[in-house]
C-alpha cells in the first residue's frame, strides 16, 4: 500500500504561530501556522483549517523538504468557499527563485483548478462548481507529464501539458498553502489568497 509523504489533518485543539504547530501526521513534516485562528468545528473529519480572513494575513509553511525531490504525485485536500476570483491559492511552492513556480495549485472562477509543475501549467475544468459554499473533495495527479482532476471521487478532466521531473524545492520558506507568494514565504496580496477552509 502507499503511505502519504504528509498528512495534515488540521485537528489542533489550537495554534499559536509557533514552528511546527500544524502536526503532520506522519510525523516528518510539521507545518507553521501564520495568522491562522484556532481550527474550527465545520469540517468533513473533528476540524478545519480557518482561511476566511479575505487579507493577506493568514496562511502555512510547510517544510520544503515535503516537496523537494518528489517526482509524481497525488494530493488530495477538502475545501470550502464561497467566494469567486480569477485566482484562489491552495498550494504554491517555488524553487531555486521566485520566477520558478516548481508545484502551484489554485481555483480560477468558479470551475477550473489551474496547476503548475516545473513552470508548465494546465487549466482542468470541472462540471461541479468549486465556489458554491460546499464541502468538495479534490484529488490531483500528476504521472510524467499528465495531471489529472477528480473533485468528489468524480474524475473531470486530464491534460498532458505540464513538465516531467521531480521537483526542485531547496529554500526553507518555499512552500505556504492559502496564499501566493512573489518571495520566499512573503510578498503576497489579497486577489489570490484563498478564502474559506481546508480539511
Amino acid at each position: 500500500p502507499l503511505t502519504p509523504l504528509l498528512d495534515y489533518r488540521f485537528d489542533e485543539c489550537r495554534l499559536n504561530g509557533v514552528s511546527g504547530d500544524i502536526v503532520d501526521q506522519t510525523g516528518n513534516f510539521n507545518g507553521s501556522s501564520h495568522g491562522v485562528p484556532a481550527p474550527i468545528d465545520n469540517a468533513i473529519i473533528n476540524k478545519s483549517l480557518d482561511l476566511s480572513a479575505t487579507d493577506v494575513s493568514d496562511w502555512i509553511s510547510v517544510p520544503n523538504s515535503a516537496l523537494d525531490g518528489v517526482d509524481d504525485f497525488s494530493i488530495a485536500v477538502w475545501f470550502k468557499t464561497s467566494v469567486t476570483k480569477s485566482q484562489q491559492e491552495i498550494l504554491h511552492a517555488i524553487g531555486s527563485d521566485t520566477d520558478d513556480d516548481e508545484l502551484e495549485i489554485f481555483l480560477k472562477d468558479s470551475d477550473v483548478v489551474s496547476v503548475k509543475v516545473r513552470d508548465n501549467s494546465e487549466e482542468l475544468l470541472s462540471s461541479i462548481s468549486l465556489t458554491d459554499g460546499n464541502w468538495h473533495h479534490m484529488v490531483l495527479t500528476r504521472a510524467g507529464q499528465d495531471v489529472c482532476l477528480f473533485i468528489d471521487g468524480a474524475q473531470q478532466q486530464c491534460k498532458n501539458g505540464i513538465n516531467s521531473g521531480a521537483l526542485s524545492v531547496t529554500n526553507a520558506d518555499a512552500i505556504v498553502i492559502g496564499q501566493e507568494q512573489d518571495a520566499f514565504g512573503g510578498s503576497f496580496t489579497d486577489a489570490q489568497s484563498f478564502v474559506g477552509q481546508l480539511d
